[in-house]
């Protein structure tokens, strides 16, 4: 048993916790990182936890061999490394001032360091694993989806590319004055493009949740919680029904290494020599010293989460742009979070300076955190739209040119967020967020019955209709938004997404 001042052993919980709180500190950034409405804890998150914990408890015991004793290194070391991850001036004068006066205090009695290091672990880890508790509790009331029933398979190369906040091309146009450069080049090369084009929901995990399970999240979470919690739709991404009717009728999955952590569709196979620096791993740079360090040799703000993002993206479309074609059935599954914010590219593909930190907010969020920078929302999409569209018609060329019977699925999750408040359940102009880009290249099919109010939805039923024989039925689908911290709380818009003017007598320049 471990002993304190004068040396009076200390009580079991008193030693359980001057031994376990380096382990509980540790995971301090990764545990309370989980809480935000849009975070999910997936398995690579688990293994970082796991990891932080480890090389400070490790570190602890070795530095606890040559320093003045191993319950001043666990105070120390504990200090530093909260202070690490608090990199914020409020922040660090109040653990460097509570911190300080623990140890003067301990100076007479060491027993208020296993007490203030304990203290510090229950603050800690508390709150954020009865959050992942009350999130489990919420996933398992609902029961998984059950796969499609399928009938004779014509297995053919499926190509589905979601490009994270595209907008529609009348809404680019009247919105952006951005010419639709992406719609014209895809009509041109044998594409439908839907005129119409209408998310399903605003938001990108509602989105994904609903078009992997071809079924609106009512339909598969009901009751719908109550809770802002994404996790109960993560779980319908991670068991969707669409990846093992695929894998049934012999198809292999493959995709690219998302940004988004929700969307970990466990694929055969991943094709990106870069790590994958999700929402999860930026949050955490932004915790520490290392994006101000970063900032110290570079033009702009953020500028190590910035250039990582663009290595990323250019990594991404390069490599479409010359992979080569599948040798068996294969649904290549590519979700590319452009011309959503941050904007890192002009349309020239020549780097877009960034003037705050890094941040993926969109709408309200976006303003708020740009509102004295001068900063211009509609400048930044514009330029960031244009440039997608260019690489994509690039990748479109490539795959026809090397698969041109395989399917082509080209759409958005959502649109824009110019005029988008995420605490408001009114939005004035709620096309911009809500009509998207929708196209599909379906070689020897008639287009004919394909709708032009199509949703993602929509297109996933019309595809698994196509090669798998299936009878998903083609009706309408309503397009719904709902708010930030109310994401189930849905508001049906559909009668206010009709293409606002022709484009017609409009010829883009098409590369």
């Amino acid at each position: 048993m471990s002993e304190g001042s004068g040396g009076r052993p200390l009580g079991p919980w008193l030693t359980a916790a001057t031994n376990l709180a380096p382990a509980v500190i540790g995971s301090a950034p990764i545990l309370w990182l989980s809480t935000v409405p849009d975070a999910t804890l997936a398995p690579q998150h688990v293994l970082g936890l796991a990891a932080s914990a480890a090389l400070l408890t490790i570190a602890v015991q070795l530095l606890g061999v040559v320093c003045v004793g191993w319950r001043w290194t666990c105070f120390l070391l504990a200090v530093a490394w909260l202070t690490f991850w608090s990199f914020h001036p409020l922040v660090l004068v109040v653990v460097l001032a509570l911190s300080g006066w623990f140890a003067l205090r301990a100076r007479e009695n060491l027993e208020l360091i296993p007490v203030f290091a304990g203290a510090v672990a229950l603050w800690i880890g508390v709150p954020p694993l009865a959050h992942e508790l009350w999130a489990a509790l919420e996933e398992v009331k609902h029961p998984l989806p059950s796969i499609l029933e399928v009938g004779e398979a014509e297995p053919r190369n499926i190509y589905w590319i979601v490009l994270d906040g595209y907008g529609r091309e009348d809404v680019l146009l009247s919105r952006y004055k951005a010419e639709p450069v992406l719609a014209a080049g895809l009509r041109e090369r044998g594409f439908f493009v839907a005129a119409g084009g209408r998310a399903d929901y605003a938001q990108t995990a509602l989105a994904m949740a609903s078009m992997l399970n071809v079924a609106r999240v009512e339909e598969l979470l009901d009751p719908l919680p109550a809770t802002a919690s994404r996790q109960p739709l993560r779980r319908l991404v991670r068991n969707n029904r669409v990846i093992p009717t695929l894998r049934s009728a012999g198809y292999r999955v493959e995709t690219n290494r998302v940004e988004y952590s929700m969307l970990n569709l466990l694929p055969d196979s991943t094709h990106s020599a870069l790590p994958r620096f999700t929402e999860f791993e930026h949050a955490m740079i932004r915790l520490t010293p290392l994006e101000w360090l970063g900032d110290l040799f570079a033009s702009e703000s953020g500028a190590l989460s910035h250039s990582l993002r663009r290595a990323y993206l250019k990594q991404t479309f390069d490599y479409l742009a010359a992979a080569p074609k599948p040798t068996q059935p294969t649904f290549t599954f590519v979700h590319i979070i452009s011309p959503h914010p941050p904007f890192v590219f002009n349309r020239d593909g020549t780097p877009r300076p960034a003037v705050i930190p890094y941040m993926k907010g969109d709408g309200s969020h976006w303003h708020a955190h740009h509102e004295h920078t001068g900063a211009s929302y509609i400048e930044g999409y514009r330029e960031m739209a244009l440039w997608t569209g260019y690489r994509t018609l690039e990748v479109v060329d490539h795959l026809q040119n090397t698969d041109p019977e395989g399917i082509i699925v080209i759409h958005s999750d959502h649109g824009g967020g110019h005029s988008l408040d995420w605490d408001s359940r009114h939005q004035p102009d709620v096309i911009d967020r809500m009509a998207i880009l929708n196209a599909l290249f379906l070689p020897g099919q008639d287009e004919s019955a394909l709708r032009d109010d199509l949703t993602p939805i929509g297109s996933m039923r019309v595809v698994l209709n196509h090669v798998l024989s299936s009878n998903l039925g083609s009706g309408p689908l309503p397009s719904t938004f709902s708010t930030w911290f109310e994401p189930y709380h849905f508001i049906d818009v559909t009668s206010q997404l009709q293409p606002i003017e022709s484009t017609e007598g409009h010829v883009p320049t098409v590369p």
